[in-house]
């Protein structure tokens, strides 16, 4: 049997609900979104980023894989369920 992760990524908070984006785009972001790639070590000096929310980045980053779930919400509501098709470090 294929070895499988299902991952929870948030569509944003009550006042910045994200969900139509993921949708219309087919995509599944996490972290931030003020400081760029992970992997640049911008988030190692900005204070901006707790380490637990480094380690997060970093496992998302490169653990997720083709065939996980990805299981989109807001709050505690479950908007959607997918399969991950591919993805790009961007």
């Amino acid at each position: 049997m294929e070895d499988k992760q299902a991952w929870q990524v948030a569509a944003g908070t009550s006042n910045r609900d994200y969900t139509e984006l993921f949708y219309n785009w087919g995509i599944a972001t996490i972290g931030p979104g003020f400081e760029g790639d992970w992997y640049e070590n911008k988030y190692e000096n900005s204070g901006k980023v707790g380490e637990r929310d480094k380690r997060l980045l970093k496992r998302f980053a490169s653990e997720v894989k083709p065939s996980d779930y990805i299981i989109l919400k807001l709050g505690k509501e479950a908007k959607a369920i997918g399969i991950v098709e591919g993805y790009n470090l961007v």
